[in-house]
């Protein structure tokens, strides 16, 4: 199986263990393991300013919509707690077997915080 992750913008991740679709439930500690990685190796890659290692995480749909250099504008522009992120708390992530959801709080300098919803299918 593999999940997609969206951040108001899309990110691939690796197979994923996870259950048979069913009804949404708390993840299993082995996916919520693989989702934080996830999450964190990209948020390190826009903290590093390596923006080309993080739109290698990006899904195919998100590349062909953008280039590098829309894509690093739009994060630059857009998300620049993102871009300037000193930490992470993830909260629990659901999922049904398909589909998973993760929130995200991303810290920025001087406390400045934002929550971003990565949802993967």
């Amino acid at each position: 199986m593999r999940f997609m992750l969206v951040v108001c913008l899309l990110l691939t991740a690796p197979a994923l263990p996870a259950a048979e679709p069913a009804a949404p439930h708390y993840s299993k500690p082995a996916v919520r393991k693989e989702l934080v990685a996830l999450v964190q190796a990209q948020l390190a890659a826009f903290r590093a300013g390596d923006f080309d290692g993080a739109y290698r995480y990006a899904a195919t749909p998100l590349r062909v919509q953008f280039s590098l250099e829309e894509f690093t504008a739009m994060i630059k522009h857009g998300y620049p707690v993102m871009v300037h992120n000193e930490r992470a708390e993830c909260g629990l992530p659901t999922d049904d077997g398909v589909t998973a959801t993760l929130v995200v709080r991303v810290f920025g300098p001087g406390g400045r915080s934002s929550d971003y919803r990565y949802a993967l299918a």
